[in-house]
């Protein structure tokens, strides 16, 4: 429950921030490792390796306010030229069978 609540605390308050930022305008690459039902995280290994399926809905939601989605081949070629400001992508590694 206390990580919980940290993690809700760090993420307003990074959302809350009105100073300008150049960070703000950096490409965005969120990793995941695994998406898991509630029940089935704590038993699935390192339990901060992995998201709820509600808690990825929103955090895709939020960053989708925000920055606008697209493949990770094309944020690299963009990146090389210059041109990926306000641009993320999505990974997700080891391809578990819940995906």
């Amino acid at each position: 429950m206390l990580r919980r609540l940290a993690r809700a605390a760090v993420a307003h308050g990074l959302a809350c921030r009105r100073e300008p930022d150049r960070a703000a305008d950096a490409p965005l690459i969120l990793g995941y490792h695994r998406v898991l039902a509630d029940g089935l995280r704590s038993a699935a290994g390192v339990p901060g390796l992995s998201v709820s399926p509600r808690t990825l809905e929103r955090q895709l939601e939020f960053v989708g306010r925000r920055f606008r989605f697209v493949s990770l081949d094309e944020l690299g070629a963009r990146l090389e030229t210059g041109d990926a400001a306000g641009l993320a992508a999505v990974t997700f590694d080891d391809g578990y069978v819940e995906f």
